[in-house]
């Protein structure tokens, strides 16, 4: 029996399709958990990212506020004033304070709710609060801050987040609160301090939904929590592994292993703080267990389904093939009369047909084969005899070179070089990308042998962006634009030409390359022609048309190379007479060159 099994098609394939389903359906069990918890990762993370930039820019736009209130109330006349005047003269002081409330802050407390004092300090020893929402101890002292020395005069703010224990319930009793301090230096005539209420950053973080549990942090690069939704949680320090991964970046995702908890973060522009939203993870992928156990139920009753299926389809398509085995081994012994019996209309039946057609056109095929190979060998051996050797045209040309130079003659030789290094350019097929300095260098020799040629008559200049030099280029596609403008302009009209060849970047990530001449430029109707050639998508078929022409092959094969729909080739005349080709691409840098 199992020698039978062995030998056995039917059972081969009912064996081979069983273990394939059941490596199916274990591999599935195991990427669709695997390739959900990465998907529902990455989607958490980058709704993550998208929520913590939004929060933010809110943050940061409120910072920005108070850090231009501070500056606004620093920079008036007013406190100027208020810098200076002594201690006695208390007229002049409660003047300019009222002042400064009139004109700048009792508007800005009115929108900012959240601040709890401003307070001005001058170097004479005079100190007024402004507390709207709770009252400041009297004995409060901004000199006995202790961070009061460490504030400098860089044009900088000094920010601080710590627990205040200045402010005042109504009844007297000290209110600690939570506040960040935002405080100036204004040379040595005195401080601005403005404190701020930690609400609203908790309300900004508040409104982070990611996860049922959670939560909104903010921290400084050291890792000391500075806005919690739990308070007694504010002055803390974050995990060590958390603070490692925070500090070598701007924004990232971190999966926390020893609390089993993902952790997103960004940095506020500002005050470089990192907001943080901590994620549990079984919050996200708590239905990822479902769906593994459904998946697995699922493909194990298509299992029971599939392998009842295969018993059936199986006997019936290897009854037919064992019949086909039977002619095709008939055929092996030389016998091309005998036909498969098709029945049915499946794949074995497409196979059969096509073994019955097969056999029809086998005597062609060879002799199709045959006349394939003949062709292949002649077309090499045309391309063997038309080839020139590169290593005898470089030898001869370096002779001439040598010759010029015994005689004297200075141009021979500075076209011989030219040339020579335009065959070494062109006849290297390795790549059909160099650099934009390699295009231009290549231009530069055809422009000195056409000079020496044309004497005088021919002038050119050629500017080029230094951050596009080293950029990606189509090899060999100026020379057609300037031998046009050659063609069209001195040796139609006989009188002399001068080029301008701009290289420059169109934007960020496209270069653009300019031809211009003084010449006569084109026909309205030659215009036209060349414009609707241009603009026709139909460009394989006429491939043979396009080649004929050096504006139509660049721009064929800069659509070619490039099928973004932006690349080509514009052309135009110029206001004062002469022909404008511009040729556009990406910018594009350190692709794999021939040498």
């Amino acid at each position: 029996m199992f020698h039978y099994v062995r030998r056995s098609l039917k059972w081969k394939l009912i064996s081979i399709i069983t273990a394939i389903i059941v490596v199916i359906v274990a591999s599935i069990g195991y990427f669709s958990y695997y390739e959900t918890s990465k998907t529902i990762r990455a989607d958490v993370e980058r709704f993550s990212r998208q929520v913590l930039r939004q929060a933010n820019l809110n943050l940061n736009r409120y910072y920005n506020e108070y850090e231009q209130e501070l500056l606004i109330i620093g920079s008036s006349k007013e406190f100027r004033n208020w810098l200076h005047y002594d201690s006695d003269d208390k007229l002049e002081l409660v003047m300019a304070y009222y002042s400064m409330r009139s004109n700048n802050m009792d508007a800005f407390l009115e929108q900012h709710p959240e601040i709890m004092s401003i307070t001005l300090f001058s170097n004479k020893g005079v100190q007024y609060n402004y507390a709207p929402v709770y009252d400041l101890d009297k004995d409060y002292d901004l000199k006995a801050e202790p961070w009061l020395p460490s504030i400098v005069d860089t044009g900088k703010f000094y920010i601080h987040v710590d627990t205040s224990k200045h402010y005042l319930n109504p009844d007297g009793t000290i209110q600690p609160l939570h506040v960040m301090t935002m405080a100036k230096r204004f040379g040595d005539d005195g401080y601005l301090k403005m404190d701020i209420s930690l609400n609203t950053a908790q309300k900004i973080l508040s409104e982070i939904h990611i996860g049922a549990r959670q939560i909104g942090v903010i921290s400084d690069d050291d890792g000391n929590i500075l806005v919690h939704p739990e308070g007694a949680m504010i002055g803390s320090k974050l995990d060590e592994d958390i603070v490692e991964s925070i500090k070598s970046a701007d924004s990232g995702f971190i999966f926390h292993k020893k609390t089993d908890e993902m952790i997103i973060f960004e940095t506020i522009p500002l005050t470089h703080w990192k907001t943080l939203a901590i994620v549990p993870y079984h919050d996200v992928a708590g239905s990822i267990d479902k769906v593994r156990l459904v998946t697995i139920l699922i493909a194990l009753l298509g299992l029971f389904v599939s392998v009842v299926l295969v018993i059936g389809v199986t006997t019936s398509i290897t009854k037919r093939l064992t019949t086909m085995r039977n002619i095709i081994k008939k055929t092996q012994l030389g016998r091309f009369d005998l036909q498969v019996e098709v029945s049915g209309m499946d794949e074995v039946a497409d196979v059969g047909l096509a073994y019955n057609r097969m056999l029809n056109q086998l005597e062609g095929s060879i002799q199709q084969l045959t006349d394939s190979k003949l062709s292949q060998q002649r077309a090499i051996l045309s391309a063997l005899q038309s080839q020139i050797n590169s290593h005898f045209l470089y030898n001869t040309l370096a002779t001439i070179h040598s010759l010029a130079d015994l005689a004297g003659q200075r141009e021979i030789e500075n076209m011989a070089v030219a040339l020579s290094r335009m065959l070494r350019y062109t006849s290297s097929y390795t790549s059909e990308i160099v650099s934009v300095e390699d295009e231009i260098r290549h231009l530069t020799d055809y422009l000195q042998i056409i000079a020496i040629r044309f004497t005088n008559e021919v002038t050119y200049q050629i500017e080029i962006d230094p951050a596009c030099a080293d950029a990606d280029c189509l090899k060999a596609i100026l020379q057609p634009m300037v031998e046009n403008s050659i063609k069209h302009g001195i040796e139609r009209t006989g009188k002399p030409i001068h080029l301008d060849i701009r290289v420059g970047k169109l934007s960020s990530s496209r270069i653009f390359i300019t031809v211009s001449d003084n010449g006569i430029g084109f026909t309205d109707a030659k215009l036209a022609e060349l414009q609707r050639k241009m603009k026709g998508s139909d460009t394989w078929s006429k491939y043979n048309e396009l080649v004929q022409v050096g504006l139509l092959n660049v721009h064929y094969r800069l659509n070619m190379y490039y099928p973004d729909g932006l690349s080509g080739i514009g052309i135009a005349n110029e206001p004062g007479g002469g022909a404008l080709v511009t040729l556009t691409f990406p910018l594009a840098y350190n692709r794999k060159r021939g040498d």
